[in-house]
């Protein structure tokens, strides 16, 4: 299995897997595979054209992430004075 597949595989869930629906696994497998095919771009289109396109494939599999993140407890990070 070549290291692209193998990335795909997952033996254990995270915590973070497991919070995911099974149409977002597929949008997130998706998104990660078009940021690997585009990654062959890099030197064959102008950087700031390459740089802009990844950050917007990277900034949408942020947002999948974002959607099943809890925000911390306002109590847990700031100490009571």
């Amino acid at each position: 299995m070549d290291g692209a597949l193998a990335q795909r595989f997952h033996l254990i869930r995270s915590e973070a897997e497991n919070k995911l629906t099974e149409s977002q696994r597929t949008k997130r497998d998706e998104i990660e595979h078009a940021v690997i095919q585009y990654r062959e771009k890099k030197g064959k289109v102008p950087d700031d054209e390459y740089y802009a396109n990844l950050e917007k494939m990277l900034l949408d599999l942020a947002r999948l992430y974002e959607t099943n993140s809890t925000p911390p407890n306002a109590a847990e990070v700031i100490p009571p004075q």
